[in-house]
């Protein structure tokens, strides 16, 4: 379904009876997720790029081939922070109120993008696929990262942000982005990171196969000594730093794991992970583990357990 929310700017909307989700044409992102339950947005989350503060990263938000800076060689060449897949206009391939197909390119970043979204007909759960397909003639490193970012209201001094992973441990000095906080997952588990708002009651999680994005990063984002913007980052990046750094310092790997992966000319690859968002089961505190089964979700807290179809 399509709606027209301005002259310039359309969003794509998909709902079930439990979640209402809004994406948007210029830029991709997932702007809204809402449950039938709240009107609270976690994902309302805008800020401005810096090459560009007229443009915004918002929303949950997609951060490829790069995650963080262009080269200098790359900046000269116009890429910019993240890459600029979510500054582009993403065309409507197909949808019905459960399922959505979009696309784009980057010339810059010689990339072709495409996501399928489909939404659970009996559960407060969706499943995104997404391939990226190289379109230079050369043999190149990528990165692919999803950036779910909250703020407030979902965001308060209550809210409890929690995932899996062995945390990364740096040398002093050493730690490429202070705000910044990762984490590794070993190739068998299922990675996840959620939060939850015990005053609106909801509960937002992601999870997906270790084996596609190995790492899990956290960023905090303060002002004025508050905390206003967090994070939920997970994919096949280690470091924020540039392919120059990556390479010279690190041969492209960290802590004895790839820090991203690679495409021949023409090739593609498709990653897959799923998210849910739902009320707080009564007595819940924390969340222990989020496990993949086939077909369902399993998401073990300090009460006990409850499952998702997906």
């Amino acid at each position: 379904m399509v709606n027209s929310t301005s002259y310039t700017k359309r969003e794509w909307i998909l709902q079930n009876r439990f979640l209402t989700l809004c994406y948007d044409e210029v830029g991709g992102s997932l702007l809204s997720l809402t449950h039938c339950s709240s009107a609270i947005n976690p994902l309302n989350f805008t800020f401005p790029r810096p090459e560009n503060p007229e443009a915004s990263f918002e929303g949950h938000f997609i951060c490829t081939p790069r995650w963080g800076d262009p080269s200098a060689g790359e900046k000269n060449n116009q890429a910019v922070k993240h890459g600029d897949l979510s500054l582009q206009t993403w065309k409507f391939i197909n949808s019905n109120p459960l399922q959505l197909t979009m696309a784009t390119s980057s010339e810059i970043d010689q990339l072709e993008f495409t996501r399928e979204v489909n939404l659970s007909a009996s559960a407060p759960v969706c499943t995104v696929s997404e391939t990226i397909k190289n379109t230079s003639g050369v043999f190149r490193p990528c990165n692919l990262v999803q950036h779910p970012t909250i703020a407030a209201p979902f965001l308060n001094p209550d809210t409890c942000v929690q995932s899996n992973g062995a945390a990364v441990l740096f040398e002093n000095g050493q730690k490429p982005v202070e705000t910044i906080h990762s984490y590794s997952l070993d190739a068998k588990e299922t990675g996840w990171i959620t939060a939850m708002d015990k005053r609106s009651n909801l509960l937002l999680g992601y999870c997906w196969k270790a084996t596609e994005y190995a790492w899990i990063h956290h960023w905090i984002h303060e002002e004025n000594k508050e905390v206003v913007y967090r994070g939920m980052e997970f994919g096949t990046a280690a470091l924020h730093v540039n392919w120059t750094e990556l390479f010279a310092q690190h041969n492209g790997r960290f802590q004895e794991k790839p820090a991203c992966f690679f495409l021949d000319a023409g090739e593609s690859r498709t990653f897959t992970y799923h998210f849910f968002l739902t009320p707080i089961p009564s007595g819940c505190s924390t969340i222990q583990a989020v496990n993949m089964h086939s077909g369902y979700m399993e998401i073990i807290h300090t009460a006990g357990r409850f499952l998702l179809e997906h």
